[in-house]
Formats: C-alpha cells, sequence, structure tokens
C-alpha cells in the first residue's frame, strides 16, 4: 500500500494566536487558542502536496496533531470530543471519529485518528486532490464546564491507497506488454 507521507495544512481556523505555527514544520513554538467556557471548533484545511496518482482508490487517511492543554488560572485540562474529516474542503464531514473524549496531556503529545484502513465513512470514489482535506477538532473542558486554553504544535494527515493497475494486453508482432511486464514470445533480442 501506497501512502503519501505526512503532509501539512496551509491554512487554520479556530485559533486565536499563531495559527500558521500550527503547520510552519517547526515544533518548537505553536499556534494557541483560548476558550472562556464551552467548546472550541479549529480545522485545518489545504494539505500541500502532490495529488493521488489518476485511478488511485483511498484506503484510509491518518490525522496526527502535536498538541497539549495548558492550565492556568481559571483555565482548565481539556479534551477532544470530537474528530471529522472532510474530502470536500469542508462542504461535508464525516461522522465523529472518536468513541470516546480524548483527554489532552499537559506535555506534548502526538494524538493519532484514524490510520491506513479508516475511510471515515466517506466514499472517496474519484477523490486524487490531497489540498481538498480539511480536519475538524472540537475541544472542551475536560470536566464538562469552564474555561481551557490549547496548544497545537503541528498537525499532519497521511493518506493511503492503492494505486490503478493497469489490465490491458498490448502484443506487437513477438513483444507481449501485459501489467507492465515486456515479455519476447519467440525470437531473440538484440541490444545495440
Amino acid at each position: 500500500m501506497a501512502d503519501t507521507g505526512e503532509r501539512s495544512p496551509t491554512s487554520s481556523t479556530g485559533q486565536n494566536f499563531y495559527p500558521e505555527r500550527a503547520y510552519d514544520g517547526n515544533m518548537s513554538n505553536f499556534g494557541y487558542a483560548f476558550v472562556f467556557g464551552g467548546a472550541r471548533t479549529i480545522t485545518f484545511t489545504g494539505f500541500a502536496g502532490d495529488d493521488l496518482p489518476a485511478g488511485a482508490s483511498v484506503d484510509g487517511v491518518k490525522i496526527l496533531n502535536n498538541v497539549r492543554h495548558f492550565v492556568w488560572s481559571t483555565y482548565e485540562a481539556a479534551t477532544f470530543t470530537s474528530v471529522k474529516l472532510s474530502l470536500n474542503g469542508g462542504s461535508a464531514y464525516s461522522s465523529n471519529i472518536l468513541s470516546s473524549n480524548q483527554d489532552l496531556s499537559a506535555s506534548v503529545v502526538e494524538y493519532t485518528f484514524g490510520g491506513a484502513t479508516e475511510d471515515w465513512g466517506l466514499s472517496w470514489s474519484g477523490f486524487t486532490d490531497i489540498s481538498d482535506l480539511e480536519v475538524e477538532f472540537i475541544s472542551e473542558p475536560a470536566d464538562g464546564s469552564g474555561n481551557h486554553y490549547l496548544w497545537t504544535y503541528e498537525v499532519y494527515a497521511q493518506v493511503y491507497y492503492t494505486e490503478a493497475v493497469d489490465t490491458g494486453t498490448t502484443t506487437t508482432g513477438p513483444l507481449q506488454l501485459k501489467n507492465g511486464k515486456l515479455s519476447i514470445l519467440g525470437g531473440r533480442l538484440v541490444i545495440k
């Protein structure tokens, strides 16, 4: 199974300060959101890189989020209550991938959502453009009320796919091309 490698987003919404730091490739800085009560929705979109090969079928998508909460003054521990994925730039999202809340650590941890065979319940037929991916995280205070503070260091998406197989056969005289293999059907090959 092939994959795209870890791809960074190119834009984000929902963070109060320095959202670009969550996709600048530098783990020593972060974008952050502070929330006065309730939930916060943070999205990442425009994942950079080459498209999938034509005819490829998506097997799964893995989302990585390097994040921590910060407890200070009236700010409490945080949890992700929802992680969803869109394959069309946010026009429609998958169902929430979490079976239960993902409590966040006070230290930076790389949380993984999805994987090589997780299709997020979406129909990937004809999908090729990685930049159309959008991931949505919803965070809340871990105890269900109060304020929370979230620091996001880096976010990545990795798409796993199977390339299309050409099953055509072409025969020209003693040469046959089948499934990408060249065979000589009698005779000999001379290379000069």
